[in-house]
């Protein structure tokens, strides 16, 4: 592995927008609010010039997502925070 390939364990910005249309059946609509809270729990990366959003605290991120999307939670019987990444991979 070259020093480029670099792996970030920790979810994006990104990440975070796919799991929020996953659940919202592909929709964005709401995406805006929801990142500005999701964004509450999360820090600025400090390799990014841009200092891009890394969320580390998947706990607090995962009670965003329950307080936000109660009844796309429920529906998809989502009960773990990985369960809302396996979405994703």
């Amino acid at each position: 592995m070259s020093k480029d390939d670099k792996i970030y364990p920790y979810l994006n910005t990104s990440d975070v927008e796919k799991m929020y249309e996953k659940l919202n059946l592909g929709s964005r609509k709401g995406i805006t609010s929801f990142m500005e809270k999701a964004k509450m729990t999360a820090t600025r990366s400090k390799a990014n010039s841009r200092g891009a959003f890394i969320f580390k605290d998947e706990e607090a991120l995962f009670e965003v997502f329950k307080s936000e999307m109660p009844d796309q939670i429920a529906n998809k019987k989502i009960k773990y925070f990985g369960e809302l990444v396996q979405m994703i991979s």
